[in-house]
Parts: C-alpha cells; sequence; structure tokens
C-alpha cells in the first residue's frame, strides 16, 4: 500500500496492548533511522513515515490483512492503519504512517510517538510497543559544536615554602621568579625576587645601562645571564620604574626595605646568614675566602642552581652581587656582600646617601621587589573583563593569600566562561582563577534566550508599508522541535498593541541571530516615535498574543532600532 492510498482512523485507546507475551506474533526491536516526511498526493497533508526493525514468530499468520498498525501521538491522538503488503508476515520491517503535525510545534520532550502491531479481529496487541522520541524525527540543534562543558577557571593555589613564604607559580613578564614574604593581615602582599636582575633584564629597559662603565678588573661579569651590577640607587630604581610601566598586572616594583631585605635573605630567622651564625658554608654562597669560589673568580647565572637556595627559594641573597635596599635615615644600603666579599663580611652592610653613587666598588645590583595591591590587581582584572559586553555582569574578588581570582555572576554561554578565563591570563601574580560563574539554563517550556541587538536596523516597504528589520542574537536549546514547526516572532508595544510575524522556514538555524520586523505603522498608529522600545518573545505553532500564553517558548526581552555601539558587529 503507497503512502498516496493509505488511511488511518482514530480508534479507542483500550485497543492499544503495552507489552507482550512470549509467543505473540511480532517484536518490534528499532527504528530503522530517523522519521522521513512524505506528502500524500491529492490531500497535500505530510506524513512521517516510521519504519521499525521486525522479528516474527514461526507460527503467525502469512496473511497480512489480519494485522493493523496502531499509533498513539502526543495528545492521545491515535491512528489505525492496514499492514502494507510488502511489511507482513515474515518481512524484516513494519512501516508507520501517521500526519506531520501531530508532531510538529511541540516542545521536544512532548515528542513521544508509540507505534504497537494489533490483531484485527481481536484488537489485541500482539507486539510490544516501540516508542520514537525527539532525537527520532529530523530537528535542528542549537550549536554546531558539543556544548563546552568546562572544566572552567584554570591554575592552582600556591603553597607555603618553609618557614612561610609563598611561591608565585608563574614568572612575571620579564622572567623573575618571586616568592610572597610572611605578612600580617591587611598589609599589602610583598613580593621578592628569587634571584637578582640580570644584564639582559636591566639593558632590555635602561638602555644607557653599561655592566663595564667605571670599571678597570679583568673580570667576565657581562654575559646576558649574570647578574646586573655598576648600578646605582638612581638606576636600580629607574629599572624598577620601568618594571612597574611594562607590566600589565598592577604590581608596583621597588627596592626592598633594610628590614624586608634581611626577612628574605635570612627566610625569616634572626641569624647573620638564613644557614646560622658562622660565615663558612660552601654550598650556600658565592664568596672568596675560604669559600670555594667559581673558576675565574666571576658571578654566577641568575638561574644556576651551583649555589643552594634558602628554604624561602632565594638564590645569591648573600655573595654574587651586593644588593640595594632602602633605609629611612641613611637612604640606601648595599647588603649580602658580592663574589670578591670575605665571607666574615658577607653581613656587613654599607650605607650610601647619594643615590647616584654606586658605593665603595661596582659590584652591586638589584633583587626586586614587588608590591601587591589588592585593588589594584582587582582594577585591572575589571576592565579587562568590562572590554568584552558579554562579560559586564561577572564580578571579581581577589584573594591575596591564594593569589586567587574568584569569579561569579551570570553569563550567557559556555563559552563566555571560558573567555574570561582566558582574558584574565596576561595577569601574571594571579595563581589561579576560581571560575564560580553561572550559565542559566533553560527553564522547562522555553527554548531560547533572546540576547541584544547585534547590529543596525535595515529599512524595508514591502507593499508599500514600512518596517525595520533588526538583527538580534539568540541562544538556542540544545534539542529543538520536529523540522516544519512553524516559529512566531510576537512583539508587544507599549499600550498594549501585539503583531506576529512567522520566522523563515530556514529559521532556527546555526547563525545565532533572528531577524525580528518592527511595523512602522503599528508604532505610529500608537502614537510612538520609531525607535520606541518594544518586546519580543518566540512563540511555536501560531502567534501569542500573552506572554503568559503556553505557546511562548522564549524569555521576553526588551529591544530598540537606538543600539548601543557595543552591540554593532
Amino acid at each position: 500500500m503507497s503512502p498516496s492510498t493509505r488511511s488511518w482512523c482514530i480508534i479507542p485507546l483500550f485497543l492499544i496492548g503495552s507489552t507482550v507475551a512470549e509467543g505473540q506474533g511480532i517484536s518490534l526491536l528499532r527504528w530503522e533511522g530517523k522519521a522521513k516526511v512524505i506528502s500524500s498526493r491529492g490531500v497535500g497533508v505530510e506524513q512521517f513515515r516510521l519504519r521499525a526493525e521486525a522479528r516474527w514468530d514461526k507460527g503467525a499468520s502469512r496473511d497480512a490483512g489480519k494485522y493493523r498498525l496502531q499509533v498513539l501521538a502526543p495528545g492521545g491522538r491515535t491512528y489505525s492503519m492496514p499492514m502494507a503488503d510488502e511489511d507482513g508476515a515474515s518481512a524484516h520491517w513494519v512501516t508507520a504512517h501517521f500526519p506531520a503535525d501531530a508532531v510538529r510545534n511541540l516542545l521536544p520532550s512532548s515528542v513521544v510517538v508509540n507505534v504497537t502491531v494489533v490483531d484485527v479481529g481481536s484488537g489485541r496487541a500482539i507486539s510490544n510497543t516501540l516508542t520514537a522520541r525527539i532525537d527520532d524525527f529530523p530537528h535542528p540543534v542549537g550549536s554546531t559544536v558539543a556544548p563546552d562543558l568546562g572544566p572552567f577557571g584554570w591554575g592552582e593555589a600556591p603553597e607555603k615554602l618553609s618557614g612561610g613564604a609563598l611561591a608565585v607559580p608563574r614568572p612575571s613578564p620579564q622572567g623573575l621568579r618571586f616568592v610572597a614574604l610572611p605578612v600580617k593581615p591587611g598589609e599589602p602582599l610583598v613580593l621578592a625576587s628569587t634571584s637578582e636582575a640580570s644584564n639582559a633584564q636591566v639593558q632590555g629597559l635602561l638602555r644607557d645601562y653599561d655592566p663595564t662603565n667605571g670599571r678597570s678588573d679583568e673580570f667576565n661579569l657581562e654575559a646576558p645571564n649574570q647578574p646586573a651590577l655598576n648600578l646605582s640607587p638612581r638606576n636600580a630604581e629607574t629599572f624598577l620604574q620601568a618594571l612597574t610601566a611594562s607590566d600589565p598586572a598592577g604590581v608596583v616594583y621597588r627596592l626592598p626595605t633594610r628590614t624586608e631585605w634581611k626577612q628574605a635573605a635570612r627566610a625569616g630567622t634572626s641569624s647573620r646568614f638564613w644557614w646560622g651564625d658562622g660565615p663558612k658554608n660552601p654550598k650556600t654562597a658565592n664568596l672568596v675566602g675560604p669559600e670555594p669560589g667559581l673558576e675565574g673568580d666571576s658571578t654566577d647565572r641568575i638561574d644556576s642552581t651551583g649555589f643552594a637556595a634558602n628554604p624561602w627559594g632565594l638564590r645569591h641573597a648573600f655573595g654574587n652581587v651586593a644588593e640595594w635596599a632602602t633605609d629611612s635615615a641613611n637612604g640606601f644600603v648595599r647588603l649580602g656582600g658580592h663574589f670578591r666579599t670575605e665571607p666574615d663580611e658577607a653581613s656587613n652592610e654599607t650605607d650610601v646617601k647619594d643615590a647616584k653613587s654606586v658605593g665603595p666598588d661596582p659590584y652591586v645590583g638589584v633583587r626586586p621587589f614587588a608590591e601587591v595591591v589588592p585593588n589594584a590587581v582587582l582594577l585591572k582584572a575589571r576592565a579587562i573583563l568590562a572590554a568584552n559586553p558579554r562579560l559586564r555582569e561577572v564580578s571579581i574578588d581577589f584573594d591575596p593569600a591564594r593569589l586567587t581570582l574568584v569569579l561569579t555572576g551570570r553569563v550567557e554561554l559556555p563559552k563566555d566562561r571560558r573567555a574570561a578565563d582566558n582574558a584574565l591570563g596576561p595577569l601574571w601574580i594571579v595563581a589561579a582563577v576560581d571560575d564560580r560563574i553561572e550559565t542559566p539554563s533553560f527553564p522547562k517550556g522555553r527554548l531560547a534566550r533572546i540576547g541584544r541587538v547585534v547590529g543596525p536596523p535595515r529599512r524595508i516597504t514591502p507593499l508599500g508599508r514600512g518596517f525595520d528589520e533588526l538583527p538580534v542574537s539568540v541562544t538556542w536549546a540544545d534539542a529543538l522541535p520536529v523540522e516544519g514547526s512553524e516559529w512566531w516572532v510576537n512583539v508587544f508595544l507599549p499600550g498594549g498593541t501585539h503583531y506576529a510575524h512567522r520566522l523563515p522556514e530556514d529559521e532556527p538555524n546555526r547563525a545565532g541571530r533572528i531577524t525580528v520586523l518592527i511595523d512602522l505603522g503599528k508604532l505610529k498608529a500608537a502614537g510612538l516615535p520609531e525607535d520606541s522600545p518594544v518586546t519580543v518573545a518566540l512563540s511555536l505553532g501560531n502567534g501569542a498574543t500573552r506572554l503568559d500564553d503556553p505557546r511562548v517558548v522564549s524569555d521576553a526581552v526588551e529591544i530598540s532600532t537606538r543600539i548601543d555601539p557595543v552591540s554593532r558587529p
């Protein structure tokens, strides 16, 4: 029997069976694939065809006229049709047809079609019931890619080193590694570089820097990865100011105070050196005298592991090159000694009042310290996210004890959460992003979220009537109604006027936008200016004159032809 001559009739529900006992005749195993749309010649009613794989019992009658197919569609609509000749006993498939409108314009969760084979004489079910749901019908999907389910955020909170210093996991843009010194609650976070600044790092920001100026020695101290030297306090501070200006993280670089330097160099102990009061410790410092200094009397590379770091991770705090600190009474002070210093003198402190002087010798450089003000980090982070209009509702907090940014709020899509995470990557002082942003799910009965206007209006005048076509972003649910369903755009004007228009047949599509028609004539008739805001909502199957109509399947959003410049493409 062909689709053009197939007929169905509505039958009482009590004839439909729900289970099948052993030997009743037939088992329906699975659907051949998605249902196919067929147009009936003559009546012009579109049908869906579902084919089920069948397995017949050996004793079943071979007379196809003894069987009928029953289809229970959503809403209790039931259709009965004779078995097609080619689908009789011993065939591998049975085919059911029913009106396409029986499953169109429904929520995906409501698409439930049950197919059963019954005996014509008794009306008794001789098969199990095979169910078709939304995925067994052609239907559009909301996205071209799999949903981004996370995980969101990145990094790990730093761990404390021995004695309480905090290791900053990522280096600064100039390649400096830092530890955070223990501070009292409420005080700014102070960072100490684990090494001195190198010749290359200083030369990259101070054009006039020359490690050989004023030197008459024959030492080889100019390699890029050796510590910078021959720096006066003024040069050191100029370099640190340049570091601050070049850093996107809101970190302020400065010289340490005398107290801060001693705390960091001694790893929080009260002894002369971090290893104790005795000056001799061959594995810890690049000094002369009894210490086995480097071959050729040279400074050690800043990235060398030849000398042990102190328990807070600082290398060459004593020896290598002397380092500048500030002193409120005396101006500046050289600390730590250098590669030509006798071990017993490495704890000496040399005060220097002249900011242009290098002191008694040129073997002095700088170990950058930095101050982290939480509000400065927050301002940087907020400015980064504010540049993306989709992230404007995200709130940020900074936990300096864990160097962690905590993000809260709501965004439209999971990819927006990912964008927030990625945008904060340049803030090197942030060790981790704890992303607690919520991505709104679709409430029950909702299939779309209408977004913002994404472009300027286009004026059209079909049949002499004036309309503005307005592109509006939309987010579709992952599962959408059966193909061929009708989507309507409902427009509510201030004062209660309503009109609706259908979306084109190719929508909803994957472009993530719809076209809203603003009827200029209706605005004029209502005494409203052309750029008056209107409320828009989508409905399924027909227009909806009220927002509480069950056919409404989106949120209701106010839009206008007066668009924000940031929304333009």
